[in-house]
């Protein structure tokens, strides 16, 4: 009997030892698989999960953890919280972070060739001009664009004009008052209806626009609901001709060199994929935020097309300061801005319509 009880103990042991090995053992390798898994931060200027736009980064981490086989990681950094986000393309370059997703109109004049992406397109379907937007790019390959891999754009809008002071029927209604834009040619029309631009980035609009520091914005729609702005702007505006702008997420040509060729091939998978899900996305962020304002009492007022002359005046002098000051930098900006309109045309033609577009959102995105 004593020696059974010897015989099962030392089994016991035995497999305690087994165990304590395999454990030891599969820690191991998971710390070796860790240790070489790439680790990538992504800082962007959109507010966090459950936002569209946040979606929106949040879905191309997630295809490139799952192309890559989890070899890469991604940590996402939203609304500015690693990099400022006028900084994000220079923190991009200086490897604060890997991937970045801003404005060029954030850094006026540093980006002369993308001031395109800003002018007063007459198209108010936001899929076609972030299309257009990514066709611009992998044609014209701007030279200040040279130290970044693109991976592809994205297009809010169309931009809308959202105030504090009652409903905004006619550029003029803007005159004397102060108004947020990002830039670029947002800058020439607000000072064009005689009204004065402030520079803002996004998370710092809301905050200007309670403290009556702004007495309007233009922005995407969407920022009604990502941001909750519809409870401090009760009025919005949607008219054609606003001047549009364009985001690019980004990467070092420095950085993208560093990573293996198949790592690279599937984060290009990612990346095209990304290219229409993005557009559709934005197009249903205009949607959805148009939606959530007038179900929390907003006022959104659609300018009739019998009123489109009020507005396309402003239009036409600023493509002509566009073409004469992107000229004077030795740029074909007639040509840029002859493509640009080819391709929203072709790619309006190609926009999924509102009840296809809801149909693909149920399955891809979480509407709240």
């Amino acid at each position: 009997m004593e020696k059974k009880k010897v015989v099962v103990l030392l089994m016991g042991i035995c497999l305690a030892v087994a165990i304590l090995g395999y454990a030891s053992v599969t820690v191991f390798a998971q710390k070796a698989e860790e240790k070489n898994v790439i680790m990538l931060r992504y800082s962007h200027i959109f507010p966090p999960l459950p936002s569209l736009p946040g979606q929106i980064v949040s879905h191309f981490g997630k295809l490139i953890e799952e192309k890559t086989g989890r070899r890469v990681k991604v940590t996402i950094y939203p609304a500015g919280a690693l990099v400022k986000p006028a900084e994000i393309f220079n923190g991009v370059l200086k490897g604060l972070t890997d991937i970045g997703c801003t404005d060029p109109a954030y850094t006026p004049g540093s980006y002369p060739s993308m001031d395109v992406a800003d002018c007063p397109f007459a198209t108010v379907i936001s899929y076609a001009h972030c299309r257009a937007a990514y066709d611009f790019v992998d044609k014209f390959k701007p030279k200040e664009f040279g130290d970044f891999v693109i991976f592809f754009p994205g297009s809010p809008g169309p931009f809308v004009i959202a105030s504090r002071i009652g409903a905004i029927l006619k550029p003029e209604d803007l005159k004397g008052r102060t108004v947020r834009v990002t830039g670029g040619l947002h800058v020439d029309w607000v000072k064009a209806v005689g009204a004065s631009p402030v520079l803002l980035p996004s998370i710092e609009i809301y905050e200007a626009l309670s403290k009556g520091a702004l007495d309007a914005a233009i922005v995407p729609m969407e920022m009604a609901k990502g941001f909750k702005m519809y409870e401090v702007a009760r009025d919005w505006t949607l008219a054609p001709y606003l001047a549009w702008t364009a985001h690019w997420h980004v990467m070092s040509l420095e950085k993208w060199r560093t990573l293996p060729k198949d790592i690279q091939d599937k984060i290009n998978e990612a990346a095209e994929e990304m290219r229409e899900w993005s557009a559709r996305t934005w197009w249903m962020a205009h949607l959805d935020g148009m939606a959530y304002a007038k179900a929390h009492g907003a006022k959104v007022t659609e300018i009739p097309k019998t009123e489109w002359p009020a507005w396309e005046k402003y239009a036409g002098p600023l493509e002509a300061g566009y073409i004469k000051k992107t000229e004077a930098k030795g740029l074909p900006a007639t040509e840029y801005l002859k493509y640009y309109k080819e391709r929203i045309k072709y790619w309006e033609g190609k926009a999924p319509d509102e009840k296809a577009l809801g149909e693909w959102a149920k399955k891809e995105l979480v509407l709240k």
